[in-house]
């Protein structure tokens, strides 16, 4: 027959096995939930902030809202955002689509992230908008968009998210 030390060292014991276990199920579900919470937010960053420099290239805007996604470096180096290729068109419609294929982020409190993307800009539709003397070896339709893979490197600064790099690494179809 059971005493009762016996017995409350054997419920305590019990108690305790699953208050340990109630407490590391808690500890996983809140850092799966924090690694999703961080790769929904920087997924839907990169989905914005290369969707906000399409439009900039294509419709030739300023550049200043894009600082709120890129670093300023990386916007005055940008050879896509200096080279102004879509200067001279009024372009009307285009078809954007950016596919993230690999994302890497840190797990509690990150700092940097890691991206791979394949961007894709196609149905580019506009009109010549420049002089006779600039249409000189230029078409009356825009001209095709670079499709790539890139890298793309993100930093957190004051609890923002900035794109600091990005290498592209295979021209596409």
């Amino acid at each position: 027959m059971l005493d009762i030390n016996q017995y409350v060292k054997s419920a305590s014991t019990y108690v305790l096995r699953k208050i340990i276990l109630f407490l590391i199920l808690l500890l996983v579900a809140i850092l799966a939930f924090s690694i999703a919470f961080n790769q929904f937010r920087v997924r839907t960053f990169v989905n914005d902030a290369f969707t906000a420099r399409a439009n900039v290239i294509l419709e030739n805007t300023e550049t200043k809202g894009l600082s709120s996604y890129f670093d300023e470096d990386f916007i005055a180096k940008d050879p896509m955002l200096l080279e102004k290729k879509y200067a001279l068109y009024d372009v009307s419609r285009y078809d954007y689509k950016l596919n993230i294929d690999y994302l890497s982020v840190g797990w509690v409190a990150p700092s940097r992230a890691s991206v791979v993307i394949s961007e894709y800009v196609t149905e580019i539709k506009g009109q010549f908008t420049g002089t006779s003397e600039e249409k000189i070896g230029m078409s009356d339709i825009p001209p095709d968009w670079n499709n790539a893979k890139y890298k793309v490197k993100l930093k957190k600064t004051d609890g923002r998210w900035y794109i600091v790099e990005m290498e592209k690494t295979k021209d596409l179809k």
